[in-house]
């Protein structure tokens, strides 16, 4: 839904923030990590959002609603400086 005509950031505010690409209004701001964002990417369908943060956490987001929820929290031992899906995932 977000993915084709959206641009996304992570922020050191702890937030991921998506913009829509044409009118580069805010459309969602998601909240949960307790630490900077550090990065976040798309699936190929753009349903799905990816982030990963010094939380120590990967979330997984489901963004087919205007709101967005995250759907799990993968517990990581470090930090983590990026996140990638598998082409065909």
């Amino acid at each position: 839904m977000y993915g084709y005509a959206s641009f996304v950031a992570g922020s050191l505010d702890k937030t991921i923030i998506i913009w829509n690409a044409t009118t580069w209004n805010r459309v969602v701001v998601l909240r949960g990590h307790t630490g900077f964002v550090r990065s976040v990417r798309w699936n190929s369908a753009g349903t799905l959002l990816a982030s990963s943060a010094w939380d120590e956490t990967i979330r997984i987001w489901e963004m087919d609603s205007r709101t967005g929820k995250y759907l799990q929290v993968l517990q990581c031992s470090c930090w983590t400086h990026s996140v990638e899906w598998h082409l065909y995932g």
